[in-house]
């Protein structure tokens, strides 16, 4: 029996079909935000399969980290050393996902839908940035920085104060304007009513949780940048310098650090896709430039309560 979902991510059309029901609710629960039954277009497809994938031989093979990546012709295959495969025609952006452990394949899938629907934003000047965004409806709050910094604490502790829900990992930036990317959150810690358990192939389990009565439904133009960054001195909110403000814009917007996707996805190989490659490179460049006239704001935190006390005491300036 199969069984399908279709999403529509700002215009871009995604329809998963499996064999698998616990698969299709899954990236349900993932993508609610998205969720679209009467599509009219469809821009990437993919199938994903509970079995044992089939290997095909290929003369053009090379390793990237611990996968075994073939190119034929505009089709892409990536056997992973879990036992998964990936394989995706660039030409009719239709993929297809085997793995016969449904983590794993809920993660191929997940990250390859997330990785070419980022791709075909990026050529229409919608780009993702590596960072939590919450708006108190009058601001959005958009927090950059590394994983592990803080920023999915300060993401929660901002919920429990009344703001709404952006996006816990990744921000939607279109020139002036900040869209909500409310995918299913996921923590490293269990708050005691996780919806789903995801074990990550290199990054561990995540706890992933429904917040999707949070969810802001506005666009914001109003916003505030905050970088953070680790301190074991006291915690503040100071003005950021410009030298900041480049570094993280560049690192987080421009070149994507951070961003949930599947490189060898995105990553094609050939002239064309080097010309793609170098467009959307100047646009997240011209985005960037677009966000130099905003508040931009480093947080020094040491992520604790005093922490996030300096954080609400500058947030309420606003």
């Amino acid at each position: 029996m199969k069984f399908s979902i279709r999403f529509s991510f700002y215009g871009i059309g995604v329809e998963v079909i499996s064999d698998s029901e616990d698969l299709i609710t899954r990236l349900e629960n993932d993508f609610k935000f998205f969720l679209e039954k009467n599509l009219s277009g469809i821009h990437i497809s993919f199938t994903s399969y509970k079995r044992t994938p089939s290997l095909e031989s290929h003369s053009r093979s090379w390793r990237y980290q611990d996968l075994l990546i073939s190119d034929s012709s505009s089709i892409r295959e990536v056997q992973y050393p879990e036992g998964g495969l990936l394989r995706f025609d660039f030409e009719t952006n239709h993929g297809e996902v085997f793995a016969t452990d449904i983590n794993l394949l809920h993660e191929l899938t997940y990250l390859g839908v997330l990785s070419r629907v980022g791709k075909l934003h990026d050529l229409v000047g919608l780009h993702r940035i590596h960072a939590m965004g919450v708006t108190n409806r009058k601001h959005a709050f958009v927090g950059i920085g590394d994983s592990g910094i803080g920023k999915s604490t300060t993401f929660l502790h901002l919920l429990e104060r009344g703001f709404s829900f952006l996006s816990d990992d990744t921000v939607l930036i279109e020139d002036d304007v900040i869209r909500p990317f409310p995918i299913r959150v996921g923590l490293d810690k269990e708050l005691g009513n996780s919806v789903t358990q995801l074990k990550r192939r290199r990054y561990g389990t995540k706890f992933l949780y429904d917040f999707s009565e949070k969810v802001a439904s506005e666009n914001h133009s109003d916003k505030i940048f905050i970088l953070f960054k680790k301190t074991a001195n006291n915690p503040r909110v100071r003005p950021a310098r410009i030298t900041e403000i480049y570094k993280y814009l560049f690192k987080y917007l421009v070149i994507g650090v951070g961003t949930p996707q599947v490189f060898e996805l995105f990553w094609e190989s050939g002239p064309r896709d080097f010309y793609i490659k170098t467009s959307i490179f100047l646009k997240r460049l011209r985005c960037a430039w677009k966000q130099l006239d905003k508040d931009f704001y480093v947080y020094e935190t040491s992520q604790d309560q005093k922490s996030l006390d300096a954080l609400d005491e500058f947030i309420n300036s606003y």
